[in-house]
Formats: C-alpha cells, structure tokens, sequence
C-alpha cells in the first residue's frame, strides 16, 4: 500500500469509497494522495493530502485538485530573494504572486489573503494551506 498513489503527480482527481482508508490494517497513514489542495466534492473543503489520510478515514467523497482561475496581474518576485519577511506584501491584493525555487522563510502573514501564491514544486504547500492561502504549484 505504500507506493499506492507514487508517481501519481498528474492525478487530478479520485473517488474513495465508503470502506477506504489510507491506513489500512494499519494504525497509522501507509500512503497518501499526491501533496496538493484537494477539494472534497460533498462539503467543498480543501484538504491536504495528509488531512483526508488521517482525518476522512471510511467517507466517501470525490477530491479533485483546486485549480484556481489566476489573477491577469502576477507579481514575480525576485529570483535571489531567500526571506519573505511579516506584512511584506500585505498591502497587495488580489494578484498572482510567483515564488522563486529558493526561497528558505516566509514568515506567517507575509501576504494578504486575497493573493493566490504560485509555488515552484510542493514544498511550500502544506505551509501555503495551513495558513490559509490559495496556491498552485507550477509545472
């Protein structure tokens, strides 16, 4: 059950049924859905591929991958830039804003809440979703 959902990076979409569970005879997670931000067809919630192992064990439900309509205007922020700092984009809203691969800190309220946050790969975004920010990972 490991590698279940391994190199599953273009899944876009899944439906588990009432009897799944991402533990299996297990007591604790075996695999997970691929890291994005799921969103859950009966309630329209977003979810971490974490969440819906550890907490949507046996609900049926279908997630699919957000895929957000991106702002016209995108802000790309500097290639060199390593630390994002508290309030530093806080006054811009409602815009894309692309982070650089190198990026090391960001701190929790960097950005304002209307921004979508268009990330280099996937290890931003658990950090993206728990503070409640619209992202998608660039391809």
């Amino acid at each position: 059950m490991w590698y279940m959902f391994s190199n599953c990076t273009s899944l876009s979409s899944v439906a588990l049924g009432p009897g799944f569970s991402f533990k299996g005879a297990q007591a604790y997670v075996q695999c997970t859905l691929p890291e994005k931000d799921w969103v859950a067809a009966s309630d329209g919630r977003h979810y971490t591929a974490r969440q819906i192992a550890e907490e949507r064990e046996f609900i049926a439900d279908t997630y699919t991958v957000f895929s957000p309509v991106l702002p016209s205007n995108a802000l790309r922020l500097p290639a060199n830039l390593k630390t994002i700092d508290a309030e530093a984009f806080s006054g811009v809203k409602n815009v894309a804003v692309y982070l650089p691969a190198g990026v090391t800190a960001i701190a929790d309220d960097a950005f304002d809440p209307t921004v979508v946050l268009v990330l280099p790969d996937s290890a931003w975004a658990s950090w993206a979703s728990s503070h409640g920010y619209t992202y998608v990972i660039r391809p």
